[in-house]
């Protein structure tokens, strides 16, 4: 295995080993009831391979909202209002899909029938990939769920990060922006 792709695959754990959470137990989690500041969900997209590059983005229940992008050169801030429906919407997305029982990490798998008779499956290592996680917080209960490849992960959270992902390029405008370079 060469330098190069141990640091990535390296870095590509360790970025899903951050992303990962723990729950107080999936019996107590979700809660039933929770305050508005109880609530923050982090949607981040990023990768290692070349240029280290990417975004971020936090929204809280009172939908307060704050994008980082980071590139090798740069950085961008940005923080901008969510409207309370739409900060509803994602949590009844997160009940709806039963996001605290997800695994935390969905990676692609290949199956092959090798010479001796038996199928062997093997997980897909993207070495230039860019890993897309959704971490949650209600009340005390945290967990997280990361994924290279939409395909491999369920469509209910793909959905979320997408969404995640827009709201965050709608909050990237010049009056937004508190920080460049």
């Amino acid at each position: 295995m060469s330098g190069v792709r141990l640091i990535t695959e390296t870095l590509i754990l360790l970025a899903m080993l951050l992303c990962s959470a723990t729950s107080l137990g999936s019996e107590l989690c979700p809660p039933g009831e929770f305050k508005p500041e109880e609530f923050e969900i982090r949607w981040s997209r990023g990768g290692v391979f070349g240029v280290p590059h990417g975004v971020t983005l936090t929204l809280d229940g009172a939908g307060n909202a704050h994008v980082r992008t980071v590139r090798l050169t740069d950085k961008e801030h940005y923080r901008f209002k969510v409207p309370p429906e739409t900060v509803t919407d994602v949590i009844a997305s997160i009940y709806r899909m039963r996001f605290f029982d997800l695994q935390h990490a969905y990676a692609g798998y290949s199956v092959r029938l090798e010479a001796d008779g038996f199928f062997r499956s093997y997980e897909s290592v993207t070495e230039d990939a860019d890993t897309t996680c959704v971490a949650v917080r209600l009340a005390e209960c945290e967990h997280s769920v990361c994924f290279v490849w939409p395909r491999d992960a369920p469509g209910d959270i793909v959905g979320l990060a997408y969404r995640l992902e827009k709201l965050s390029d709608e909050g990237r405008t010049e009056e937004n922006q508190v920080l460049s370079k």
